[in-house]
């Protein structure tokens, strides 16, 4: 079961890298992925044993239950509120990627309705914490002033902290963006 739930994970951090700018943000992933597979497959039992590590304050647990609630599964129907109570509760568990995946999930108001306030408030915690992709949506919502004042300075400072770390969006941002680089 450990290794269904690494699958799951894999698939959210596959979730991750298809965020970009916010005008982008999707979740989606390609069903015929070993972790979409790993997905599918999972029994009731299966499902059972991560509800209960979940329950037990397992993060990882957590946040593989809120992706199952918020693609749906078999055995456990699409929830949108559910999914996003245990991203909420993993992230209060010091799981960087449920707060990643919130900050994303309220920038793309496709599964939650758009709300760059609360975006800020998670993607802003994935940021400090290293992770590339928050870093870079976390620069873009301060360069325009979305969900709190607008801040070239600390969007610069983000972008380019996002870019050392490597993700490619703020790589390819910062090339565009010369002055941007600090």
């Amino acid at each position: 079961m450990r290794k269904k739930i690494l699958l799951l994970l894999s698939l959210f951090i596959g979730l991750l890298l298809l965020t970009g700018l916010p005008a982008q943000a999707e979740i989606a992933f390609d069903e015929d992925s070993e972790a979409a597979e790993a997905v599918a497959s999972l029994s009731e039992r299966e499902i059972k044993g991560i509800f209960a590590a979940a329950e037990a304050g397992l993060p990882e647990a957590q946040l593989a239950l809120g992706v199952l609630y918020l693609e749906g599964h078999q055995h456990l129907p699409k929830n949108t509120e559910k999914a996003v109570k245990w991203f909420k509760t993993a992230a209060d568990n010091n799981s960087v990627e449920a707060a990643a995946l919130l900050g994303a999930l309220y920038v793309s108001g496709e599964e939650l309705e758009e709300n760059f306030d609360q975006a800020c408030v998670y993607l802003e915690i994935a940021a400090r914490k290293g992770h590339p992709a928050s870093q870079y949506l976390y620069a873009m919502l301060c360069a325009f002033g979305l969900g709190r004042e607008a801040d070239i300075d600390e969007a610069r400072i983000w972008m380019n902290a996002s870019a050392e770390n490597g993700d490619p969006d703020a790589q390819e941002f910062l090339r565009d963006n010369p002055e941007w680089i600090k």
